[in-house]
């Protein structure tokens, strides 16, 4: 168990490819733990909880969709909100230059760890992407399960909006939220177009996940 190299107790779990290769990957062995190192000031701040810290299943439907070899993505990619850094490895691992972002810095450390657990680099940059200033530098951006509150539909369309360049991809999961149909609505018109790129079930059947492919003008 590669403890060391993630810099606390882990546990590991699979994925799979559509080709049906299995991937391990890792996560914190303590949840609850995680859950009672945060902060008071840090909760009262924005409301951080360590969401990162879990494999959900909006993760794994888009790790699959991008598994397929049809899927080509070139020049750089980044990923928001990347959690375990689970979707940042499989791109990585296939050569692509990803940057992996979150707010968290064992996010961030994670995404860099599951990296190195597959030989592949990728730059984990900490930092709160919703308030940065990024210039247009991505040919891609993805992710998965970051509209979980109301407040992050503008952040994310403003972060494609900025940090996309001009004819670039976004791909981002979600399992349909409240929320999902008032993201949508808030693309147009920010020279952002998009239509559904995959959806499906997950959890047992009782979670319906979109993926959206988002493209900037």
């Amino acid at each position: 168990m590669p403890d060391k190299q993630f810099s606390m107790p882990v546990v590991p779990f699979s994925l799979h490819d559509t080709e049906g290769k299995p991937w391990t990957f890792f996560k914190p062995a303590h949840l609850d733990y995680l859950m009672d190192q945060v902060k008071e000031e840090q909760f009262e701040k924005d409301g951080f909880l360590p969401y990162w810290a879990d494999n959900w299943p909006t993760s794994q439907f888009l790790f699959e969709y991008l598994s397929s070899s049809s899927r080509s993505m070139f020049g750089i990619i980044g990923e928001i909100g990347c959690g375990l850094g689970i979707i940042s490895t499989l791109l990585a691992r296939r050569g692509q230059k990803v940057i992996a972002l979150d707010v968290s810095p064992d996010a961030c450390r994670f995404a860099a760890a599951q990296g190195r657990f597959y030989n592949c680099d990728i730059r984990a940059v900490c930092c709160d992407w919703r308030h940065g200033s990024f210039k247009p530098s991505f040919d891609f951006i993805v992710g998965s399960d970051i509209l979980y509150e109301e407040r992050w539909k503008k952040a994310v369309v403003s972060f494609l909006s900025q940090s996309l360049k001009p004819g670039g991809i976004s791909y981002i999961a979600d399992p349909c939220r409240k929320y999902w149909d008032d993201f949508k609505h808030e693309l147009t018109g920010n020279n952002l177009s998009w239509q559904t790129a995959a959806s499906g079930l997950v959890n047992e059947g009782k979670t319906k996940v979109e993926i959206l492919q988002i493209g900037k003008s």
